[in-house]
């Protein structure tokens, strides 16, 4: 449309109701952070334990992790741990949280959006989960970074690759550079 922008007249209802929808993408969001975080986490227990020392094999555990379930991947990180069970118990309630919210939190509440009163409850019911599920991926970024220092992987060179990474996606002629990866853990899943 070239002409003038067109401001839509909304409801409160509607507008709650996508306020909903919204905080439940956020919520969403932030578990696939927390995944990816834990593959982070484990690939760094694997290097600092020193069992991938290449960038192939670097590859192939990221292509076999980003094609496991979170709670296989922490029970991964549990075994390289051995009796640090710290990371489980911290981790343990959030899995339960990103299960519920990925299977059964909005089909469990569908009726819910039918008054302003229980809208308000679901948005604040998703806040809390959004809070939580940044606490434990900020502590698994913090630990996963101790890890990479100890193995040489300094936060300048994350920085530099996470810089890389951003020129990258923000570029509109760059090629999806998740391609080949997403090659590889969909072969792996079948």
């Amino acid at each position: 449309m070239d002409g003038p922008h067109v401001v839509e007249s909304i409801s409160r209802g509607d507008w709650e109701q996508r306020e909903v929808y919204a905080k439940f993408g956020l919520a969403i969001y932030f578990c696939q952070c927390l995944e990816s975080q834990v593959v982070n986490y484990v690939i760094a227990l694997r290097g600092a334990a020193g069992s991938v020392t290449t960038r192939q094999e670097v590859d192939a555990l990221f292509g076999e992790l980003f094609g496991n379930t979170l709670g296989r991947n922490l029970r991964h990180a549990v075994r390289i741990l051995g009796d640090d069970k710290i990371l489980l118990d911290e981790l343990e309630p959030v899995l339960r949280l990103r299960n519920e919210l990925v299977h059964h939190w909005m089909r469990e509440r569908a009726l819910d959006q039918g008054t302003s009163n229980k809208r308000r409850a679901m948005v604040e019911e998703l806040d809390a989960a959004i809070e939580q599920l940044q606490a434990a991926d900020a502590k698994l970024v913090e630990r996963t970074q101790r890890l990479l220092e100890q193995i040489g992987v300094s936060r300048v060179a994350i920085e530099k690759e996470h810089e890389r990474l951003s020129r990258i996606a923000e570029s509109d002629g760059a090629e999806n550079v998740m391609q080949d990866f997403e090659v590889v853990t969909k072969a792996r899943r079948r």
